[in-house]
């Protein structure tokens, strides 16, 4: 071999292994972060027109609101686009050149597909900036986890005190209300000497009929708006926008009349029975022979109805449950017979009682545990059949909290780890 092919081969393996490390480098940079609902991360873009991405797990019969931010000093320039596709690659919300801003939010319907979808966040900078990225979600019987105050759910007799940060910046509400309620809504300013602030309100049916349009020539110190008889039962969007030069507090109240006639005023209790029925949750259950010293034991938990997401091998799955409701999530998964299960529980928020259990198809019972007030599990067992198995999480009532709180959380489960 003479003294070029030397050079030559020395220049081509030179060559093919910076190929190769550029090649890790940038799968190892696209790999998605997997965000929880109400979970903020924040990140920097150190390239113009750079692309991060995230995965959220998600399921149908819920709404999804992400929320991004730049936080830049005086001497950065960064505008931020969000993209949102559904598991079946469906375009939620689009990339676009156009849309980028300093802030920048999506707001999705009712999903209809369960599983895993894709947020992409691009960045437009000569400078280089950070940003913070927020989840929240919104379940069908109004309750909300969110990451951040912009997004919160809301009943009769709510009085909320919040703050407008920016220029323009929009709050979401979420209420529950019946046909032939009425409610009425009432926005005040609480500023000082030095801050200015003025609000408006829009108000939408379930249908996403505007009752109330959010008009910039409305906006005032005070808003208010009030409805007739509702025409339908669900959950109703209340969108607060702020206009401020500084920035300013503002109070939120909710006065409800009931289809019955009952008066809830702001500051009021409402009654038990005023959210969109549910079926009631699995409780304690207490055998007429116990002595009330010892463990009264669980009701059965019915799994026909579960939606079960596929959980992929140690990526984490996240969840949520309400404390209305009777949600039951399942997280399916397949393995052999003899094979070794490590099963990861954390709650990410929330203080309501967890169970958790284990199922192969037959309803035998592989693994069962009372969370109660756990923040973490982790814990191996051997399956002993080959087959499909489910990963169940429920609330259960062994310690009731004294003001329940949207419980949210990780699952992770790994084959032969």
């Amino acid at each position: 071999m003479n003294a070029i092919q030397k050079v030559s081969t020395k220049t081509l393996s030179a060559f093919l292994v910076a190929v190769f490390i550029s090649f890790v480098g940038l799968a190892s940079a696209q790999a998605p972060v997997v965000l929880a609902c109400g979970e903020t991360v924040e990140s920097v873009f150190t390239a113009d027109q750079q692309v991060h991405r995230y995965v959220i797990n998600a399921q149908s019969d819920m709404a999804l609101i992400i929320y991004a931010e730049a936080q830049i000093g005086n001497y950065e320039r960064l505008a931020i686009d969000v993209g949102l596709w559904a598991p079946n690659s469906f375009e939620i919300n689009r990339l676009n050149w156009g849309d980028r801003a300093q802030t920048n939010t999506v707001t999705t319907g009712w999903l209809s597909v369960d599983g895993r979808y894709d947020i992409s966040i691009q960045g437009w900078t000569d400078t280089g900036g950070s940003y913070s990225l927020t989840t929240s979600c919104l379940y069908d019987d109004g309750t909300v986890v969110s990451g951040n105050n912009l997004v919160q759910s809301l009943q009769c007799g709510s009085i909320v005190e919040n703050v407008i940060s920016r220029d323009a910046e929009m709050h979401r509400y979420y209420i529950v209300l019946n046909r032939n309620d009425q409610v009425k809504l009432s926005a005040s300013s609480l500023t000082g000497n030095y801050e200015v602030l003025y609000m408006d309100m829009g108000l939408h049916a379930p249908n996403n009929f505007e009752i109330n349009r959010l008009n910039w020539g409305d906006r005032a110190q005070t808003n208010n708006i009030e409805t007739s008889a509702l025409s339908t039962s669900g959950v109703y969007p209340i969108l607060l926008q702020g206009w401020t030069s500084t920035s300013g507090d503002y109070e939120l109240s909710v006065t409800c009349t009931l289809a019955n006639g009952t008066v809830i005023n702001p500051g009021d209790v409402p009654p038990v029975n005023l959210s969109i029925p549910d079926t009631e949750m699995p409780s304690a259950s207490a055998e007429e022979t116990f002595s009330g010293f010892g463990f009264p034991g669980l009701a059965p938990v019915d799994f026909t109805s579960v939606a079960r997401l596929p959980i992929p091998a140690g990526i984490p799955m996240s969840g949520a449950l309400t404390p209305t409701g009777s949600e039951i999530l399942g997280y399916q998964f397949d393995a052999e017979a003899g094979d070794t299960v490590e099963l990861s529980f954390n709650r990410l928020s929330g203080n309501l009682n967890l169970g958790l259990v284990v199922i192969d198809a037959e309803s035998n019972v592989i693994y069962q545990a009372s969370l109660v007030t756990a923040q973490s599990m982790t814990v191996r067992f051997t399956v002993p059949t080959a087959g499909q198995y489910t990963a169940g999480i429920f609330r259960i009532d062994l310690l009731p909290p004294s003001a329940p709180e949207p419980t949210a959380f990780q699952v992770i489960a790994t084959v032969n780890p």
